[in-house]
């Protein structure tokens, strides 16, 4: 009787052989799973942090143009001139000392990596503007920027609006 217990448990221990090992190589398999998860979601997480840096960079740089327009001569007699050539045109100075090059620390094209020209487009409304001082005359800019990020091949582009005063 004690002999056929014993073989009993013998036979129940054989086919229970290599079960713990398998039930090892499934959580070494689910927590590689893991891993490689965390690992995807590293890689995206900087990615997007790159591409969120250029946004901000463009954005500082479109900014700055602004701010420039702002205290330029604004006067309505000037405004077409001013704001048409100098800042919109290509071949406007304002125009390409912003652009620079990319050896030009601080400029569109040192700084945006990839970057295009700028698209700067004025919508003057000086045409119904009250000739009395101050005028209430105003003009729409728009400045889109586009750059390339290092680790794609996509053309990002940011636009920024805003309303500039003439006096």
């Amino acid at each position: 009787m004690r002999e056929q217990q014993f073989m009993r448990r013998f036979k129940s221990r054989r086919h229970q052989a290599g079960v713990l090992l398998i039930e090892v190589l499934c959580a070494i398999l689910i927590f590689s799973f893991g891993i490689l998860g965390l690992v995807g979601m590293q890689a995206t997480a900087v990615a997007q942090s790159g591409d969120a840096k250029m946004r901000s960079t463009a954005a500082l740089l479109a900014d700055e143009y602004i701010n420039q327009i702002w205290i330029s001569d604004r006067t309505s007699a000037t405004a077409a001139s001013v704001l048409q050539t100098a800042f919109s045109s290509p071949s406007g100075a304002a125009y390409k000392a912003w652009l620079g090059t990319a050896s030009t620390a601080g400029t569109v094209m040192a700084t945006l990596p990839g970057a295009t020209a700028p698209t700067v487009t004025f919508t003057p409304q000086v045409a119904g503007c009250a000739s009395t001082v101050p005028m209430t005359c105003t003009s729409q800019v728009s400045i889109t920027m586009f750059w390339k990020a290092p680790h794609d091949n996509v053309k990002h582009q940011y636009t920024v609006n805003a309303q500039i005063s003439l006096y």
